[in-house]
């Protein structure tokens, strides 16, 4: 689920080193007692003997990491005055993914706390982690707004042919215990008003998707095809699974497959999301395209050829 987190961690402890070196720099460059070599470059530091100029810590700065701190920032002061309507979106983007995030690294160190995390991440707080995380809303509805404003059409049309539909009234039920889930599937069986059957047994878990057509990786192959084959009024067999143990599928009603055009919008923003997730370079070329609408242009020589090379790279 955060692209834009994962893409720049790295570069977060750089960019904060380079902005103090930076800072120092500038200082070192404008104070009077400036030690200056034969060839034009500043002492700007001293250890044991050993010089530090600026020309060397210029070189530091411009790296490709830190250029791109420097373009997530010009992103974001375009993003933010762009999308001036987010109201409180940007905070439920980044609590849910936070909680996500949080979530999966328990998964995988239970024994951990969530201090551990937000050290994982090189985080020294819960707020500081938010805020980046806000930020980054603004980067990914853009993203997504480009990527789904440019996508193949064909490839559309394709996930539509082999992937929606009939519509359904789903019913999901989900449980540890097999003599449960039995009885459950009994009561459905038997004809019994699922409303009813969802609050019979305490150890089962249930839930109702009103309008199921397609499959939005929530489910397994298996389970899709389980949930394909029903009709009106029937009910799957039990699955196994393996989050919940067991999994048990009930269809309501029946309603006709969905249009195109009135599933569009909902599939796109699915196959966009999963596009984004797997393909680091649809972020970068979604960026490109702002920054050239917006028309960027470098004063330094060194930061175009790196900004240059950096579109090489993500735009073949």
């Amino acid at each position: 689920m955060a692209t834009f987190f994962k893409k720049y961690l790295n570069t977060i402890f750089i960019a904060i080193i380079c902005s103090l070196l930076s800072i120092f720099i500038t200082y070192s460059v404008c104070n009077s007692k400036r030690v200056s070599l034969e060839n034009g470059e500043y002492v700007i530091a001293q250890v044991d003997g050993r010089e530090y100029t600026s020309n060397e810590y210029y070189e530091v700065l411009v790296t490709t990491d830190n250029l791109t701190n420097l373009l997530r920032k010009i992103d974001l002061d375009i993003l933010k005055d762009k999308y001036k309507d987010s109201d409180n979106d940007d905070l439920t983007y980044a609590t849910d993914t936070y909680k996500n995030m949080y979530n999966d690294y328990m998964t995988n160190n239970p024994s951990s706390s969530e201090s551990d995390f937000l050290e994982s991440y090189s985080y020294k707080d819960k707020d500081s982690l938010i805020n980046y995380l806000k930020n980054d809303y603004y980067l990914y509805r853009y993203e997504k707004e480009y990527t789904k404003n440019n996508y193949d059409s064909s490839k559309l049309q394709k996930f539509y042919d082999d992937n929606v539909y009939k519509s359904k009234d789903l019913y999901i039920f989900t449980g540890t215990s097999i003599d449960d889930m039995k009885s459950i599937k009994k009561l459905l069986d038997s004809n019994e008003n699922v409303k009813s059957v969802m609050t019979k047994y305490a150890s089962v878990t249930s839930k109702n998707i009103s309008n199921y057509y397609y499959n939005d990786g929530t489910f397994t192959d298996d389970q899709v095809s389980a949930i394909k084959e029903l009709k009106e009024k029937q009910t799957s067999s039990i699955l196994s699974d393996s989050n919940n143990g067991y999994i048990l599928f009930y269809v309501d009603s029946v309603s006709s497959k969905p249009s195109l055009d009135e599933c569009k919008d909902t599939i796109l923003d699915y196959l966009v999301s999963v596009d984004l997730s797997q393909d680091v370079s649809l972020s970068y070329k979604a960026m490109f395209n702002l920054q050239k609408e917006n028309n960027i242009k470098f004063y330094d020589s060194v930061l175009q050829e790196k900004y240059n090379d950096l579109i090489n790279k993500y735009n073949k």
